[in-house]
């Protein structure tokens, strides 16, 4: 079950990042978080030449936000039910999960997966 709506606009570019306009609460499977409103960040890291594939920003925005969110040093990683922090492996999964709940085709949903499974280890921070 996913809680956020995926034709809210819950971003706008303002002092060259994106920000939260309005507070976002996320359900995926034994998660629930939090997003609050004025969070910034940069949405979709996609290379120039994936552009064509997936646009770093548009349909993708939640899966993207939320992916940017479980990714940021500044934030503390959901948790499940029982207390256990959402891996590495699991965002990227929630990101694609997300997307294509946005409408994103599954096709493009699993270009944008699989660039962050091979290239998002040198982004995510909170592994020891």
């Amino acid at each position: 079950m996913i809680l956020a709506s995926p034709k809210a606009p819950h971003v706008a570019f303002i002092d060259g990042k994106w920000q939260t306009m309005a507070r976002v609460v996320v359900r995926w499977k034994d998660f629930k978080f939090e997003i609050p409103k004025g969070y910034r960040c940069d949405l979709g890291s996609v290379p120039w030449v994936a552009q064509w594939i997936v646009k770093s920003t548009g349909r993708g925005n939640l899966g993207f936000l939320c992916h940017d969110f479980v990714y940021d040093d500044d934030t503390e990683l959901p948790k499940d039910r029982d207390g256990v922090e959402m891996t590495r492996e699991q965002g990227d999964e929630m990101m694609r999960d997300l997307l294509r709940y946005s409408g994103l085709a599954k096709w493009r949903a699993f270009v944008a997966w699989r660039g962050v499974r091979r290239g998002g280890w040198y982004s995510f921070k909170k592994e020891d």
